[in-house]
């Protein structure tokens, strides 16, 4: 099976269409050990691996830009890094953010919700899992 970039996230979600293609439901269905960085970025860093995923700019025009590769060995060093400060399943982690303190608590046991505590919606975009 080739991989398709428009069916991916097909993966991970029920979707009901009508008959014109419009939305008429979307529910998450994620595995019980569903892991975003393992189950997303790395699958994406895989399949497309020069693709932009995330590009950033600032106010005086400064730009980077991020592949899922590049996403994908970012993530690989943040595990690592934990890894040898001796952080196991089970123990949480803060996450915080250059300028932005941002109270993330990250447990290995509950991969499927990365935000497990009570954040505003503009918090919960900043909180990336790890």
């Amino acid at each position: 099976m080739s991989f398709v970039m428009a069916d991916f996230y097909k993966r991970f979600v029920d979707e009901e269409l009508d008959s014109e293609g419009r939305l008429k439901s979307f529910k998450l269905d994620l595995p019980e050990n569903f892991n975003f960085s393992y189950d997303v970025i790395d699958e994406l860093a895989k399949n497309v691996p020069d693709k932009v995923a995330m590009q950033w700019v600032n106010e005086e025009g400064e730009e980077h830009i991020f592949t899922y590769k590049d996403l994908s060995e970012k993530s690989s060093q943040v595990a690592n890094m934990m890894l040898a400060h001796g952080v196991k399943k089970g123990d949480f982690v803060m996450a915080v953010l250059k300028r932005v303190l941002v109270p993330c608590l990250w447990s290995y046991e509950d991969r499927r919700y990365p935000c497990a505590c009570n954040l505003s919606a503009q918090e919960k975009r900043l909180c990336l899992p790890l």
